[in-house]
């Protein structure tokens, strides 16, 4: 049986400072990282390149949490993963 649907998010970017390693409430290694990612596109009115960067604070665990050095400022990195999601809330 395959997937029907994927849930999941690629970002591929440059690290904006050293990433900082954390453990959770568990116990388990995780890293924080600042990812910079950037887009840019061409404005139809004035013909000019708009550029724009994003931020994205993520903290993967598993093999780069564990990692004895973590990655460092300027690295290149591509993250794949889910999106955070909350519940809906209740209907009043």
């Amino acid at each position: 049986m395959s997937k029907i649907y994927t849930n999941a998010i690629t970002l591929k970017g440059f690290l904006g400072k050293n990433a900082t390693p954390r453990t959770n409430a568990n116990q388990t290694p995780l890293v924080v990282l600042s990812l910079a990612t950037k887009s840019a596109y061409k404005d139809k009115h004035s013909g000019e390149f708009v550029s724009r960067t994003a931020w994205h604070r993520t903290p993967p665990l598993g093999r780069l949490a564990a990692s004895p050095q973590p990655p460092a400022h300027g690295a290149y990195l591509h993250v794949r993963g889910r999106p955070p999601t909350r519940p809906d809330p209740p209907d009043p």
